[in-house]
Formats: structure tokens, C-alpha cells, sequence
């Protein structure tokens, strides 16, 4: 069976050879489009498809699955098309981080990983939270790579703003100058800061990154720690920073509570997936969860993520995926057999 892969990248990256090479080995063929690729008229796409370890364009019927990510899901011409033809991985984006979390509050099962949140409104919300907390970040709710991430301490009658590596020191007046400058409303989460840093003062997180298996099943693929080495206020490697396996960065950094901490996110890597999807009535195929952690062992979750990246850890990715798509792939042929013969 075909597979079809909808991406906005030019050409098919590493990570897509292997998978398309992978999936051969089922006896399926990825294809891989882009969004321009499709042909509304014809109903076909004109796709790349690895033959004899090359890349070649061929014209080709709508793939009967489709892995879509939200990016290409926001195309709204695109998307519509392809679900009266096909079934695809993603049917609808689960909302903004901030949607995300007050949907995560309210079902109340994870709620204590949620940090403490406002949207961003005008500065007298904003002067109101960060007196009770402190110390604040804020992060752009569409951001990307750790960009226009601000950090906010009070310290006494000045206020101490950080960016990357850059600090400031300013005035209740000059807050609300930057504030009203840079800070647009409601396009800004402001968080409690969470102190997860390592013993060295630079700031982490846990990325727990799965992929459903040839079961249909989650499946972590991988445990990672990304450590913002000079950084002052994210963890982005992006930015500049380290990658770290977790069982060696908790026995370095947290000793005493090593072990609970890996049981602990091992537990929350098995079961966030499956509360994700019936939170949001969604079935999906992959996840990136974004943990913190405090000095005293409290975890908290940064984020959600349906669009999480694959830069660590393709080869485990792509074997996990074609695993996924023959599943999938059986599934579907069993359907259509069961629909002609009833």
C-alpha cells in the first residue's frame, strides 16, 4: 500500500530515506508531497518516491493514509481535500498551548504538571502575577526555537529582564514600557518560572518523545535532556546547547531522587498519550512532552507537543513510523474487504 507523507520541506530529509526504506520492507511505499504537489482536478499528487536509493517525482492516486502535521492541517483548501479521498493521522489541531493547558486543568487528571499561567492582557494582570510569583517567563504562544522568550524577576524595587544571554535592569515605569512594546495581548503565555536547572545553573528539560508502534500502541522512542549550556532563560539546542540521555543526567544531578524521577516520568510517558487523546477526542500518532524539573523532584509540564521534532533519535523514529503505517496499512485493507463482501 502507498503511504503518503505531506510535509512543506523541498526535498524528503534523512530521516525520510530511512522511513521510506523501512516501510519497503513491510512491502508499502512512502510517498512524499507538499501541499502544492496535489492535483484537485486529476485527484492525484505528483509525490517522490525513493526508488533505487533515489528520489524520483512520479504521479500517483491519493495515498489511502496520509501522515499530516498540523502545519499543513491549518491549510484548510489542502486538508479538506485530502479527508474526502484518504484517511489521515491528524484531523484537527488540538488549539494553542494555552487551550491545550486549560483543557488539561479541567479534565484534572495531570493538572498538578501544569504551571501556573496567565494570557497575556494589559500590564496591570501582568504587574498583579508576577508579584505573586516573583519570577516569570514569557513566551510567545506560536514561538518557535526558543525566540522572544523573556524572562522577569522582581528584585526589591527594580525588575530584571533577560533574554538569551542578554539583562537588564529597569524601573516599574520602564517594565511597563518594554512590556507594552514587546508584549501583545493575548499572544503571550506568562508562566511561573520553574527553577529546572542543572547543578551547574544551566536551564533543561526533559523531552519524552513517542511514536504509536506496529501494535497501535504508544511507544517512547526516546528520553532526551536539553540543556541550555550559557543560556539564562530556555533550553533550546537551536540557541546553542547540549543533549543528554536521562538515566546518566538524573544520577549526575539529582542522585538521591534519580530513581523515582525516571519511574516517575516513565509513568507520566505512558499514560499522558492516552489521556491526550481522549481529552481532545483525537487520535494521534505522535507526541513530544516537555518536562521540568525543580530542585525538590516536582515535575512540571512546559508543553504538548503533535508537531514534535525528529532531530535525535530518526533511525528508532523512522523504524517506529513504517511499524505505524503497515498497521495502519492492514487495518485499512481489512476494512475495505469487509465493506465489499457485506
Amino acid at each position: 500500500m502507498q503511504i503518503g507523507y505531506i510535509r512543506s520541506e523541498k526535498k524528503p530529509n534523512k530521516m525520510l530515506r530511512m522511513l521510506a526504506k523501512m516501510c519497503a520492507y513491510y512491502g508499502n511505499e512512502l510517498v512524499y508531497f507538499r501541499p502544492g504537489d496535489i492535483n484537485y482536478e486529476s485527484k492525484t499528487i505528483h509525490g517522490q518516491i525513493l526508488i533505487d536509493n533515489q528520489w524520483e517525482t512520479r504521479e500517483v492516486p491519493i495515498p489511502p493514509y496520509i501522515d499530516i502535521n498540523p502545519p499543513c492541517l491549518k491549510k484548510k483548501k489542502v486538508a479538506s481535500f485530502l479527508k474526502k479521498y484518504s484517511t489521515l493521522s491528524l484531523n484537527k489541531n488540538l488549539g494553542t498551548k494555552e487551550e491545550v493547558n486549560q483543557k488539561i486543568v479541567e479534565e484534572g487528571t495531570f493538572k498538578d504538571l501544569i504551571i501556573p499561567y496567565i494570557l497575556s492582557e494589559r500590564f496591570e494582570s501582568f504587574d498583579r502575577f508576577l508579584s505573586k510569583h516573583k519570577k516569570v517567563i514569557l513566551k510567545p504562544k506560536n514561538g518557535i526555537q526558543g525566540k522572544r522568550i523573556y524572562m522577569v524577576e522582581r528584585d526589591k524595587r527594580k525588575f530584571i529582564v533577560t533574554s538569551g544571554n542578554d539583562e537588564e535592569r529597569l524601573s516599574k515605569r520602564q517594565l511597563k514600557m518594554f512590556y507594552n512594546r514587546n508584549i501583545k495581548e493575548g499572544n503571550y503565555l506568562i508562566q511561573k518560572y520553574v527553577h529546572s536547572r542543572t547543578l551547574a545553573g544551566d536551564p533543561f528539560d526533559v523531552r519524552v518523545r513517542l511514536e504509536k508502534n506496529g501494535k497501535g500502541e504508544w511507544k517512547v522512542v526516546i528520553y532526551l535532556v536539553r540543556i541550555g549550556t550559557s543560556q539564562k532563560v530556555v533550553s533550546n539546542v537551536a540557541q546553542g546547547g547540549s543533549v543528554n540521555l536521562l538515566k546518566p543526567f538524573l544520577e549526575a544531578n539529582f542522585p538521591e531522587q534519580a530513581d523515582d524521577l525516571r519511574k516517575e516520568i516513565k509513568r507520566f510517558g505512558n499514560e499522558i498519550p492516552k489521556k491526550i487523546e481522549e481529552i481532545f477526542d483525537q487520535n494521534l500518532i505522535a507526541l513530544g512532552l516537555d518536562l521540568a524539573i525543580e530542585p525538590d523532584g516536582s515535575i512540571y509540564m512546559f508543553e504538548v507537543e503533535t508537531n514534535p521534532g525528529r532531530t535525535f533519535g530518526e533511525g528508532e523514529i523512522a523504524l517506529t513510523k513504517a511499524d505505524y503505517y503497515d498497521y495502519v496499512a492492514k487495518k485499512l485493507s481489512k476494512e475495505r474487504v469487509t465493506k465489499k463482501t457485506s
